[in-house]
Parts: structure tokens; C-alpha cells; sequence
């Protein structure tokens, strides 16, 4: 009985080869699996089968020994690393691409993620990220937000200092309106030192010094009234508490102390800008 060529094969090649044909078997075997996981069916394989596939392809030289991460600018490194899991435990076939790209775009920060293989062995993740647009306290923390109210993520309180800072309930995504007519007017982008947001439906400005500027729910002609007071008022911010913006067309002036000089200065400054002292 004439024996097969394989069996010649095998009876005649040397160690080498021999591997090298292994390696080529299962270089073609995972290929053919990989073709499998492109059109959306490497999810039905046996979990063994994958396992084994998967163990295979790390020994001929398809592990993940390689990470690159592009456009990362605030967000921290391990936050990347977190979402891409035991990736370097993996090869390059069963890297899941889709699911860690749902992860990553799950982390605040980013607005787009691009996941990409190059054989034999490295994952890209091109991310793009928010852009902070002010701080957000909260229960002792900072966070980061972007001019959408989008929470970007937890800072350091020394970190993006040149930042607005806002604090209150729903703060984040009422920030930009109140924001941008803060920015619109000179004078009052210069003293503004923080905002709280009342009881989600307005805000109170705080500026340089400690004056707590009490806005109304439409706050743009109020910040434009305010910013009148401050730059022809000649307003003793230093001996102001706060200023009531809230009825239309009037200012209410609290002094921080009843002392007659005091209420002088602020009676002698409604009397130029027509606000009303308490």
C-alpha cells in the first residue's frame, strides 16, 4: 500500500521545516478566522476554539506588544489603558476593535475614537478630545465640562486655571449662556471670579473681592446693566456685599457693614448710577 505524500513528508523533513509548516497552518487557519471576524461572525467560535486560535497566533508573532495613542492632551494616559483592558494579554486577531472603541468614547473626555490594527502586532487609537470650557464643583471635587455641559472628567484644583469656575445643580449645561454674556462685556469678564447656579434656574456672579451679583433667569441684560455699574458707577466694591439684579431696571446695593461711611459711599454711588441701597 503506497503511503500518502504527507506521511513521506513527515517521515522526511527535517525539524525546520516541519515548523515552518505548523506556523504556516495556522498563520492561514487564523486568517481564515480573521476573515470569519469581519463579517461579524468570530462571535459565534467556540470560546475554546477562540482560546486556542487565539494562543496560537501570539506564538508565531501576532501578540499586541505595541500601543499607540494619538491626540491625547488632558485626559490621563491610564484612562485609555483602563478601556482597552488585558490588550497586551491578546492578539492581534481577537482584539475586539468595535467593542473597545464603544469603551473609550464612553470616557468624558472624548469627543471621537478611531481604533486600528496593523499587523502583526500593534493597536492605533486616534482620539479626539472635548474642549474644557470651564470647572465644575462639586462635593469637593473639580470636574472639567465642555461648552456643552458634556462632565469632561475630575482635575486637580490647580489644573486649566485659566478657567471660569461654576458650582451649583445643573450648573454644567446652563454654564454657556451665562458664560457668554459674561465674556461679551469687558469690565465684568475682568472682576468675575466664580458663578453658583440657585436652585437650577438662575445664577449668582461672584466677582473679585467677594460682591455676590444676583442675576434673573434671563441674565444678558442684566450683565449688560452690570457692566454700566462697573464701569461708570464708580461702585466701593470693598464695601459691597451684593447687588440685586434681578427686577428688571433696578440695582439693590447691600453694604457688608451698617457703618455711616459705609452707606455713604454706596448712597453717594446710587445716586450717580441710580441704584437703590439697602
Amino acid at each position: 500500500m503506497k503511503s500518502s505524500w504527507f506521511a513521506w513528508w513527515c517521515a522526511h523533513a527535517d525539524g525546520a521545516a516541519k515548523a515552518g509548516f505548523a506556523a504556516s497552518m495556522i498563520y492561514l487557519f487564523a486568517a481564515a478566522l480573521y476573515a470569519a471576524m469581519l463579517g461579524g461572525s468570530w462571535g459565534s467560535i467556540p470560546d475554546k476554539t477562540a482560546a486556542l486560535v487565539d494562543k496560537a497566533a501570539r506564538s508565531v508573532g501576532f501578540a499586541i506588544d505595541k500601543i499607540v495613542i494619538q491626540g491625547r492632551v488632558h485626559m490621563r494616559e491610564a484612562e485609555v489603558m483602563d478601556a482597552l483592558g488585558a490588550t497586551a494579554e491578546s492578539s492581534i486577531l481577537s482584539f475586539d476593535a468595535q467593542q473597545t472603541q464603544k469603551k473609550i468614547l464612553a470616557i468624558g473626555w472624548v469627543k471621537s475614537a478611531e481604533i486600528q490594527r496593523i499587523w502583526p502586532s500593534t493597536v492605533v487609537v486616534a482620539i479626539a478630545e472635548r474642549v474644557p470650557f470651564a470647572l465644575w464643583r462639586k462635593d469637593g471635587q473639580t470636574y472639567a465640562i465642555d461648552a456643552e455641559g458634556v462632565v469632561l472628567g475630575p482635575v486637580k484644583p490647580d489644573e486649566l486655571a485659566g478657567l471660569p469656575r461654576i458650582q451649583g445643580e445643573g450648573a454644567p449645561s446652563a454654564a454657556r449662556a451665562m458664560l457668554d454674556a459674561v465674556n461679551a462685556h469687558r469690565t465684568v469678564k475682568a472682576k468675575f471670579q466664580d458663578a453658583e447656579r440657585m436652585s437650577s434656574r438662575r445664577w449668582d456672579v461672584i466677582l473679585a473681592g467677594g460682591v455676590r451679583v444676583k442675576l434673573p433667569e434671563n441674565a444678558s441684560d442684566a450683565v449688560a446693566s452690570l457692566e454700566i455699574l462697573l464701569r461708570e458707577g464708580n461702585l466701593p466694591l470693598a464695601e459691597i456685599a451684593s447687588i440685586d439684579l434681578r427686577a428688571p431696571g433696578q440695582a439693590a446695593i447691600s453694604a457688608r457693614s451698617d457703618t455711616k461711611d459705609a452707606r455713604q459711599q454706596i448712597l453717594s454711588a446710587a445716586a450717580q448710577g441710580q441704584t437703590a441701597p439697602r
